[in-house]
């Protein structure tokens, strides 16, 4: 399955997917309304980083 925002109103998967909703479709319907322009893929939520250097300031070495 595949997670897809569709963008107009269609019918895939057996469901009446209305425009702005979010739904798991086959991945065959989910390419096939991209590719048409009628879907975008949703991208699954990232977990946050907890790693001490990720919130380290970004410094520079200055060269002599």
């Amino acid at each position: 399955m595949a997670k897809v925002k569709v963008l107009v109103g269609v019918v895939a998967s057996g469901y009446d997917c209305k425009p702005g909703g979010t739904y798991d479709l086959t991945e065959e319907d989910a390419l096939l309304l991209i590719r048409m322009g009628k879907a975008v893929p949703v991208e699954a939520a990232a977990k946050p980083t907890t790693s001490r250097e990720s919130d380290a300031p970004k410094t520079t070495k200055r060269g002599k």
